[in-house]
């Protein structure tokens, strides 16, 4: 008779089997109960092959887990690379501006032609924001205070509005001081006496003298024309306009007086600036201010980016950008209906007749020009006149009239075609021969005694004067060479242009 065996007991298993896990010590019951919970059940598979199952299905769970700890840990990573990399570009990008402010700077400083920034400074302002979108939502977390130091950089406003030059295009101006215009030239320049220019657009004003509607000039031009077009004139018409006689593109125009035009409105003779008023608020447009800014910040955010499935994107980008000038044209009359505020006054600037490309001209804010000399030039069927223009004191001084003496072909022969110079045009230094009178003694190159320093200026001052700049700068070069002051000299050298 065979032994009887014990149900219940753990059933031994082969070395060749072995797992090495809890489950090699499981009781069958205790197999069958966690493969089920594992989901990894099949019938009447022996123990080892369950036990191996349970092993493989720990191993797998495992290692998944040590993969999303991997994924979360790299993902993190990026994050924070990006956080860095958007700071970090940030902050090259607002060096870089800081650096082009700088130079334009200085270029206007030595009087150079300084393109407008505009554009990039749209440009500059989205990529700006989109950095800002990295650094607070996908970082998730605020900057620290030495991040911000670091990501931040100063911006200079201009507390004062820059002086007005001559142009020939039409310029809309708005007066932000709680007093009207004066109407009288002030005794010096300040800068309440300088407007803030607005992009041109058509704005309906009224006088403020005979309370006459009148709409900006440009809402008759032809398709494709910018609004503050006028186009250039030759010098021949400029010089007939001046005595009197309407040829070539002024033929059918109309000159006036200013004192007429300051019988209607504001008219500050110094500078040919005409001023006007707004229009009252009305209640009735229920236009809100904020939806108007919002709306054209929408239209040129869309602008700012190249147009899909363009090929020219030279095309591409000039159409972009004279789209993003007539919105901004839109905007300033949407602006100004929206608002309840009204500026005291809008002026409206025309072109300045003398005009003419690669001419060098001063500043309008010469208060010696009287506006009994300042004149207007209307093309029939418009309520505002095109060009301005002030009456030399050498030619003919009233221009509403004919000159008999003035003829074309006396123009052409005086050999003025090339250039109608304006009194008020700074002239290159080439177009003046000096003739020096007396003897100039040759330039000493002794060295200058360096421990007078209070000589020494007045000595560089006459070396200048009398043997030019160039053979000064040659024997001071020598003299801070000798003291062990070349370094010094290099940096002067590099200053001067701008000092």
């Amino acid at each position: 008779m065979a032994p009887q065996r014990r149900r219940g007991s753990k059933h031994a298993v082969k070395d060749e089997d072995l797992t090495h896990t809890k489950y090699d010590d499981y009781s069958h019951e205790q197999l069958l109960v966690a493969v089920k919970e594992a989901g990894c059940c099949v019938k009447d598979d022996k123990k080892s092959v369950v036990a191996r199952k349970l092993a493989d299905h720990d191993r797998n769970l495992q290692n998944a887990e040590r993969r999303a700890v991997q994924e979360r840990k790299e993902k993190e990573e990026r994050r924070q690379q990006e956080i860095k990399d958007a700071a970090k570009a940030q902050k090259d990008r607002r060096k870089a501006r800081a650096k082009r402010n700088k130079e334009k700077g200085r270029r206007r400083e030595c009087e150079e032609d300084v393109s407008s920034n505009s554009e990039d400074t749209a440009d500059a302002d989205v990529e700006d924001r989109h950095d800002a979108h990295k650094l607070t939502v996908t970082g998730g977390k605020a900057l620290s205070d030495e991040t911000w130091e670091d990501t931040c950089s100063d911006t200079t406003v201009n507390s004062e509005n820059p002086p007005i030059m001559p142009d020939c295009k039409r310029r809309l101006f708005e007066w932000s001081y709680i007093t009207m215009p004066p109407v009288t030239a002030p005794p010096h320049a300040c800068s309440k006496d300088f407007s803030m220019q607005l992009t041109y657009a058509l704005l309906k004003v009224i006088t403020t003298q005979s309370c006459e509607k009148i709409t900006l000039l440009g809402q008759k031009d032809p398709a494709g024309v910018d609004t503050d077009y006028v186009p250039v004139l030759d010098p021949l018409t400029r010089s007939a306009a001046r005595h009197g006689h309407m040829t070539g593109l002024l033929a059918y125009a109309t000159i006036e007086c200013a004192t007429s035009w300051a019988a209607r409105s504001i008219v500050q003779g110094w500078n040919g600036r005409m001023y006007f008023s707004l229009s009252p608020y009305n209640d009735a447009k229920d236009m809100r201010l904020d939806a108007v800014y919002r709306k054209r910040y929408n239209e040129q955010s869309k602008l700012l980016h190249t147009t899909p499935g363009i090929t020219d994107l030279q095309i591409d980008r000039k159409c972009r950008f004279s789209q993003r000038l007539a919105n901004k044209r839109k905007a300033v009359l949407e602006v100004y209906e929206a608002c309840k505020w009204r500026p005291l006054a809008v002026s409206y600037m025309p072109a300045y007749l003398d005009w003419e490309k690669g001419i060098d001209f001063a500043s309008l804010e010469d208060f010696n020009k009287p506006i009994d000399n300042l004149y207007y030039v209307r093309d029939p069927g418009c309520d505002l006149p095109h060009y301005y223009f002030w009456a030399r004191k050498s030619e003919w001084t009233d221009s509403t009239t004919l000159n008999p003496s003035w003829s074309p072909e006396a123009f052409k022969q005086q050999g003025t075609v090339g250039k109608a110079v304006d009194a008020y045009t700074r002239m290159a230094p080439t177009q003046l021969r000096v003739k020096k009178l007396t003897p100039v003694p040759p330039l000493r190159y002794d060295l200058p005694n360096s421990s007078d320093p209070v000589t020494l200026p007045s000595n560089i001052e006459r070396d200048i004067y009398t043997h030019g700049l160039s053979a000064t700068l040659t024997k001071y070069k020598a003299f801070a060479t000798s003291v062990d002051k070349g370094e010094a000299w290099a940096v002067f050298t590099r200053k001067l242009p701008v000092l």
